[in-house]
């Protein structure tokens, strides 16, 4: 069995691909071999679709668990962050757009003053 259950047998082009490539595929990672057999093989897109529902699911419950506050975002803003700190923000920023709006919001405020 895999992570979403299915038999690793239902393969149209064994060997199955593992959940590691699975995970992979939906994150636009995996290699030519891999997206080729996902092409032609029903049993792992199935898979990777299910994977792609399981993520989404997990993605609502965990809404915005990995940004970094409001307070966060006002250091940010204002440069009082360590090197480190200020990367990863910057690097969140770039791949939220929640928080790239909030931070917009934030330097409204900033200007108002």
């Amino acid at each position: 069995m895999n992570l979403a259950g299915l038999p690793l047998t239902s393969c149209a082009d064994p060997p199955a691909l593992t959940d590691l490539e699975l995970i992979a595929a939906l994150d636009n990672e995996a290699p030519p071999e891999v997206v080729r057999h996902l092409r032609s093989c029903r049993h792992c897109a199935t898979r990777v679709e299910e994977l792609a529902q399981m993520q989404q699911q997990l993605r609502s419950h965990l809404y915005r668990a990995f940004c970094p506050s409001s307070q966060r975002l006002v250091e940010y803003r204002r440069g009082a962050l360590a090197y480190e700190q200020r990367a990863a923000i910057a690097t969140h920023i770039a791949n939220c757009p929640h928080c790239t709006r909030e931070l917009a919001l934030v330097e409204q405020a900033v200007e108002l003053r």
